[in-house]
C-alpha cells in the first residue's frame, strides 16, 4: 500500500497545530517555567512548515520552497532555545548566527539561483540534525536530578531523529535516489512518518519535563513548609471546620499535650479533654464564625500528666482541599502568667522571679524604666542604677531599623500596649559600650503599687539578626568578587529605570567582558583568573561611583548601572576602568599579566524601553567592540522609532 505524500503533509500540519494546542495550555499552567514559550512558537512553527510543503506543488512554488526550507530550520532552532532557557542556559549566540547565515545562504541560491532538490535535501537534513543533536547534547549535559527522566527520554527522541535526518542527508551523496517530493518513496514516507512521530514524542516529552519541574518546586516548598511547621516551638495544629476533628499537628502540640500524632488525629480538642474550660472553644469558634480568625485568646488547657497549661490561642479559617479548615496556633505562656501573678501576690516572690530570671525583665512607669533585673544590666553592659530613670529611647540609637525616630516610635509601642493590653515588637538597643542589640519585647500591663506599669521582657535576637543580614548579604554579592550578583543587578537595574524614565533623567548600561580569559585559566590556572575577576571588581568599585552598582553577571561578565549618566559619560567610566586594566598588571605569583577589557555602553534611550532591550544594545555594543580587535569600548546607537 502506498502512502498518499499530500495526505501525509495535511495530518502533520494538523496534528502539529493540535500540539501546539497542548503546549499552549502547559505554558499556561507553567509559566514559572522558562523556555516553554520557545517550544510553543517552534511547534508551530513546525506545523506552519508543512503548510508551505503542501504549497509547493503550486503557484507559487519557489516562495514555498524557502518559507518550507526556513519554517523547518527555525523550528529547531526555536526548540533548542527554549531548552537553554528551561535549563538555565545562554544560547551561544555567534553559533546560532553563524549557522542560521549559512543555512539561509545555501537554501535560497539553490532554491532560486539553482534550483536543485539534491542540495536542499543535504542542507535541510544536516541543519535540522545540528539543532538535534545540540538539543541532545544540552539534556544530557545540563539536567538536574529532578527533570532526569524526562530528560534523557527528550534526549533520546532528538538523537534518533537527529540520526535519521543524518541518514538522510548522506544518502544522496552516496548516490541514492533524490526522487520528487510528493513522491511516495521510502525516503520520503520515512520522513514524514519520523517527524509526525517525533514531534508527539517531543510535545510529550515536554509536558513531562514541565511537570517534573513543578513537581520539584511543590515538593520543596512542601518540605520547607512541613519543616518549619514541625521546628515551631509552639503548638499548631489543623482541624476541620465542620466538626472540629484534628488533621495535623506538629511536635509542638505533643510537647505541649502529652499527646503523640496517632493519640489525636480523626479526634476533636473535646473529645480529648484538652480544654479546661469548654466555654473557651466555644468562644473560639464564635469569633470564627463571625469574624474568621482571633488573636491571643487566653485560655487553660489539660496536659496528660494532669496538669494545666495557660496559653495563647491565635486560630483562622483556612481553605485546604476546597475544605474550609481552622489552622490554630497555641503558645504556651504559663510562665509568663505565673510570673505576672507573682508580682501582684507578692513583693518578695516578685523579687527573686523577676531579678534570678533568665528573661531580662523591666518595668516602665510614666515612659521610664523604674526597675530591671541582673539579666538586663548584662545584656545592655551597665548597672541598675544606670538604667532606672532612662527612657527606652535614651538606651537606644536615634533612628530605628525602619528609619523611624526612636523616641516617637516608643511611644507608638507604649501606647498600642495600652489599648491592648499587651504588645510585642523587635528593638534595637544600644549598650553602654556603644555596641548595638536587637531585642524581641514583649509589654504586659500590670498594676504595681496602684500604678499601670509596663513589665518588659527582652529577648536578645541579635545573633539571629546577624545570622539574616549575612544571608541577605549572600543572597546580594558574588561570593568570589564582593560584587553585586546578577539577581540584585537586574532588581536595582528595573527600580532605576523606572524611575529615570519616570522623572525622565538619564541612565546609562554598561557590560564589560575580559578579553581571552580562557588563556589566562589555561596558561596560568583557575587562580589567577579568580585574581583577574576580583582585580576588575576593585578596579571598578575605585572608579565609580557610590550610587552605581558594579555587578558580576556571570563568568568573566561584569555590567555596570550609572545612573544620572548619559553615554558619553558612561564611556569615559568605562574608559577609564579599560586603561587602568591595562595599565596595572595582574601579579600572580611570579608572573605579571597585562589582562584587558572590552566594553559594550547603551544610553536609556526612551521612557518606553525595557531593561531587556537597553542590556540587548550594550550587549550588540560588546559585540561589535569585539569584532573591532577587543580592548576598546563601543557606545551603542541610539535606536530610530
Amino acid at each position: 500500500m502506498q502512502l498518499d505524500i499530500y495526505t501525509l503533509t495535511v495530518v502533520l500540519m494538523v496534528s502539529n497545530l493540535l500540539l501546539v494546542i497542548a503546549l499552549f495550555l502547559q505554558y499556561r499552567i507553567g509559566r514559572s517555567c522558562v523556555g516553554t514559550g520557545w517550544w510553543v512558537l517552534g511547534t508551530l512553527a513546525f506545523s506552519l512548515g508543512f503548510a508551505f510543503t503542501y504549497l509547493r506543488a503550486g503557484p507559487i512554488k519557489l516562495l514555498a520552497i524557502s518559507a518550507n526550507n526556513l519554517l523547518f530550520f527555525i523550528s529547531l532552532l526555536l526548540l533548542y532555545i527554549g531548552v537553554l532557557r528551561f535549563l538555565n542556559r545562554r544560547a551561544n549566540l555567534p553559533l546560532l548566527l553563524v549557522s542560521s547565515i549559512i543555512y539561509t545562504s545555501i537554501s535560497l541560491y539553490f532554491t532560486y539561483f539553482d534550483d536543485s532538490l539534491f542540495a536542499r535535501r543535504i542542507n535541510i537534513s544536516f541543519g535540522l540534525a545540528l539543532f538535534c543533536f545540540l538539543m541532545t547534547h544540552a539534556l544530557s549535559v545540563y539536567k538536574t536530578r529532578a527533570i532526569a527522566e524526562a530528560a534523557r527520554f527528550l534526549g533520546f527522541v532528538f538523537f534518533s531523529y537527529g540520526l535519521f535526518l543524518l541518514v538522510r542527508g548522506i544518502s544522496p551523496l552516496l548516490g541514492g535516489p533524490v526522487g520528487d517530493l510528493f513522491t511516495p518513496s521510502l525516503v520520503q514516507v520515512s520522513t514524514y512518518l519520523s517527524s509526525f512521530i517525533v514531534s508527539i514524542l517531543w510535545t510529550f516529552g515536554f509536558i513531562v519535563l514541565i511537570n517534573q519541574r513543578l513537581q520539584a518546586e511543590n515538593n520543596e516548598a512542601h518540605d520547607n513548609l512541613k519543616l518549619i511547621f514541625n521546628t515551631s516551638p509552639n503548638a499548631f495544629l489543623i482541624t476541620r471546620y465542620i466538626d472540629g476533628k484534628i488533621t495535623l499537628v506538629n511536635d509542638g502540640f505533643s510537647a505541649m499535650t502529652g499527646l503523640s500524632r496517632t493519640e489525636v488525629l480523626g479526634k476533636t480538642p473535646l473529645d480529648l479533654k484538652l480544654w479546661d474550660d469548654p466555654h473557651d472553644c466555644h468562644k473560639v469558634m464564635a469569633l470564627l464564625a463571625t469574624q474568621g480568625a482571633c488573636n491571643h485568646i487566653e485560655s487553660k488547657f489539660c496536659h496528660q500528666d494532669g496538669s494545666r497549661r495557660i496559653a495563647a490561642i491565635s486560630a483562622k479559617i483556612i481553605q485546604l482541599q476546597e475544605m474550609a479548615h481552622v489552622i490554630s496556633v497555641v503558645r504556651d505562656i504559663t510562665q509568663q502568667k505565673y510570673a505576672e501573678q507573682a508580682l501582684r501576690d507578692s513583693e518578695e516572690k516578685y523579687r527573686i522571679l523577676f531579678m534570678d530570671s533568665p528573661d531580662a525583665y523591666l518595668m516602665i512607669q510614666g515612659g521610664y524604666f523604674i526597675d530591671c533585673n541582673h539579666t538586663a544590666e548584662m545584656m545592655l553592659g551597665g548597672q541598675r542604677d544606670q538604667i532606672i530613670g532612662k527612657m527606652p529611647a535614651e538606651l537606644s540609637p536615634e533612628y530605628q531599623a525602619n528609619g523611624q525616630l526612636s523616641v516617637s516610635l516608643a511611644l507608638e509601642k507604649l501606647v498600642e500596649a495600652q489599648e491592648n493590653g499587651r504588645n510585642q515588637f523587635e528593638w534595637m538597643h544600644r549598650r553602654f559600650d556603644g555596641q548595638y542589640i536587637h531585642v524581641e519585647v514583649s509589654l504586659a500591663i500590670i498594676t504595681l503599687n496602684g500604678k499601670k506599669t509596663f513589665f518588659t521582657t527582652w529577648r536578645d535576637i541579635t545573633d539571629r539578626k546577624k545570622l539574616q543580614a549575612e544571608l541577605q548579604q549572600q543572597a546580594m554579592t558574588d561570593e568570589l568578587t564582593g560584587a553585586f550578583n546578577r539577581r540584585y543587578f537586574i532588581y536595582t537595574a528595573q527600580a532605576e529605570l523606572k524611575r529615570a524614565q519616570r522623572f525622565q533623567h538619564g541612565m546609562t548600561l554598561a557590560l564589560l567582558d575580559f578579553d581571552y580569559f580562557k588563556q589566562i585559566n589555561d596558561q596560568y590556572g583557575h587562580a589567577a583568573g579568580d585574581a583577574a575577576l576580583i582585580q576588575l571588581t576593585h578596579t571598578c568599585q575605585s572608579i565609580v561611583r557610590d550610587v552605581d552598582v558594579v555587578a558580576r553577571l556571570g563568568g568573566d561578565e561584569f555590567a555596570l548601572l550609572l545612573p544620572e549618566t548619559n553615554g558619553e559619560q558612561g564611556t569615559q567610566v568605562v574608559e577609564r576602568i579599560r586603561i587602568a586594566m591595562t595599565t596595572t598588571p595582574l601579579q600572580f605569583n611570579a608572573s605579571s599579566v597585562t589582562v584587558t577589557i572590552t566594553g559594550g555602553v547603551a544610553e536609556l534611550a526612551h521612557s518606553l524601553e525595557s531593561l531587556d532591550e537597553l542590556m540587548h544594545r550594550a550587549d550588540q555594543a560588546l559585540y561589535q567592540a569585539k569584532a573591532d580587535g577587543r580592548n576598546c569600548v563601543v557606545v551603542a546607537d541610539m535606536p530610530v522609532y
